[in-house]
């Protein structure tokens, strides 16, 4: 895989050749069975496995326009075709849930197909997954992986089959391949095979064997990419993905890009307004509208966007008031000489922000007065009932909201704590709440503390508890030493496999199950040869020590065994919850 100093070399020599270095204008129509048309895409939910289920969508859609376009998370399709029991926990949704698009992963066409038809009825578009960069995705062979140029025919059977025989179009979402020429004929050749869309991630697969290099999830999206795919390849919308925190960076990757439309995963987490249309209203501070992206994205453009220097200082001011806040809410640690000189400047930051978004207004103003209407007026506003439209509200409320659907969508307990300690992390912490959010049993548990988040908020009564910070101090030190001692822990795996010439993953994907309060009463019961035997087998990534020796794990944080406590139940033992749960 080329580095990332060679792929941004490359993107812009590749926007301007595209032409010559390879034909990718749409071809002829290819024989499709769609007689549905594309829902609008201009602004994207993305899919996220336990993160946009449908109370979480409902949430979404009502700050933002009524065209905003949401994924499902991520569903197998194979158990989906086979398994009723899941196919009714996975895919929820409702009437005031549209548009959808139903977000499958999987490798056999039939079976993909199969599982389409089944929701059909029900949404506005089907998606296969090819983005997936995670382990279960490797072992199962699907997502990210189904991107090596040896499985490219299977991938573009399994679309051809879904494009032909279904009449909602054909959605891919993909990340990008090891150099810009190969992601411009990939998206090429799924045009072809009948996708009607393509949302790009724009990062790589992650490194999973070594952790070498960077992440899926490390670093900054590489959006030059997309603009040269945006370029290169005609007769299909391009979706950008990444680089999405706040409304500015929505304008700045449209802008950027040039894309269709964006989609966004981690900044709908932390802020499910993102895309209100009244954005430029909250908190009084005017601010400039999305850029229609049918239009001319040239940012220069008169008063079709904001001046990409204006946006850039904005930005980077933007930045600096939200570290500024950090700092002034950070209760473990006194600033030192460098931090308190920065808190000292907010007042300065704040001023040079706001006379910068009074400017980008002016220019909005402008366009306006030309009679290029702003995007969020031409945009319907979501029907709320209330007078006027609807605005933000502070994150604990805003958290609350999400629980009251939540009650009404049968959202699990890991789900409700993953979106509410996204949404209000700041005043969870601020009030040092966060842990009693993360070990909460009921819904209802965390509508209490919410509420006492808002009570604070309103009364100005919260006293600061000093052991109480030490703790969290501490548990967060754990969670960095088990962080430290998992990658310790894989990389000598890998040496081991490698060394019996086995695949480097080989050793990974065993002994992985937590064991449960009921697997412990067993192995206890059994003789020492026979436990250690069984151990080995099953739970060999976790620490014998811990569960079986007098006193524990001696070698404490120099272990590089998992270290966590017994599952309650076997529903526990999904990879993905034991290493959110270990912080991994």
């Amino acid at each position: 895989m080329g580095s990332k100093r060679h792929l941004r070399e490359e993107a812009p020599s590749l926007a301007k050749k595209t032409k010559s270095a390879t034909k990718c204008d749409s071809p002829a129509v290819p024989k499709s069975a769609q007689t549905r048309p594309l829902p609008p895409h201009k602004y994207i939910l993305a899919p996220m496995v336990g993160g946009s289920e449908l109370a979480f969508r409902l949430l979404c859609r009502r700050y933002a326009t009524p065209q905003l376009l949401c994924y499902t998370p991520m569903m197998d399709s194979g158990r989906f075709v086979a398994d009723a029991a899941y196919r009714n926990e996975i895919f929820q949704t409702s009437a005031a849930d549209r548009p959808l698009v139903a977000h499958f992963s999987g490798n056999q066409p039939d079976v993909m197909l199969a599982a389409a038809r089944l929701v059909q009825p029900k949404v506005d578009a089907v998606d296969l997954n090819l983005g997936c960069p995670q382990r279960i995705a490797h072992s199962g062979h699907f997502g990210s992986f189904l991107l090596d140029d040896a499985d490219r025919p299977l991938v573009l059977e399994i679309v051809r089959t879904l494009a032909s025989n279904l009449s909602v179009p054909v959605f891919c979402k993909i990340r990008l391949l090891e150099t810009t020429q190969k992601t411009i004929e990939l998206c090429a050749s799924l045009r072809d095979a009948g996708a009607a869309l393509i949302a790009i991630h724009a990062r790589h697969r992650v490194n999973l064997v070594g952790r070498s290099g960077p992440g899926a999830r490390d670093g900054p999206a590489l959006l030059e990419e997309v603009s040269a795919v945006k370029q290169a390849v005609t007769g299909v919308p391009i979706i950008a993905n990444g680089n999405v925190q706040c409304w500015q960076d929505v304008l700045a990757n449209l802008s950027t890009t040039g894309a269709d439309g964006i989609m966004s995963a981690e900044g709908l987490l932390d802020d499910p307004t993102l895309f209100l249309p009244t954005r430029e209203l909250d908190h009084k501070k005017r601010r400039c509208s999305v850029p229609d992206c049918t239009a001319d994205p040239d940012p220069t453009s008169d008063g079709s966007a904001v001046r990409t220097e204006e946006l850039k200082e904005i930005k980077k001011l933007e930045k600096k008031l939200r570290q500024i806040k950090a700092l002034e809410a950070r209760v473990n640690a006194p600033l030192n000489p460098e931090e308190t000189a920065k808190v000292e400047q907010k007042k300065k930051v704040k001023k040079a922000l706001k006379r910068l978004r009074a400017s980008a207004e002016d220019t909005m103003l402008e366009g306006s007065n030309r009679g290029i209407t702003p995007a969020s007026s031409r945009d319907a506003l979501p029907s709320t009932g209330e007078k006027g439209p609807r605005k933000a509200p502070q994150p604990a409320k805003l958290a609350l909201e999400y629980l009251d659907l939540a009650l009404s969508t049968n959202v699990n307990m890991k789900c409700a704590i993953f979106h509410v300690r996204r949404m209000a992390k700041e005043v969870l912490l601020k009030y040092q709440l966060m842990e009693e959010v993360l070990n909460a049993q009921r819904l209802d548990q965390l509508q209490d503390l919410l509420q006492l988040c808002v009570k604070y908020d309103e009364e100005g009564n919260f006293v600061f508890d000093p052991q109480k910070a030490q703790k969290q101090k501490e548990a967060l030190q754990i969670k960095k030493w088990r962080e430290a001692t998992r990658k310790r822990f894989e990389e000598r795996m890998v040496r081991k496999a490698l060394r019996s010439n086995l695949p480097k993953d080989y050793y990974l994907n065993k002994g992985i199950k937590l064991p449960t309060a009921e697997d412990m009463a067993r192995l206890r019961a059994l003789s020492p040869d026979e436990r250690w035997a069984h151990w080995q087998a099953h739970h060999s990534q976790h620490c014998w020590a811990l569960h079986f020796e007098a006193g524990g794990c001696q070698r404490e944080r120099t272990c590089a065994f998992i270290h966590a406590d017994i599952a309650e139940s076997t529903s526990a033992n999904d990879p993905t919850w034991l290493q959110e749960k270990n912080g991994l």
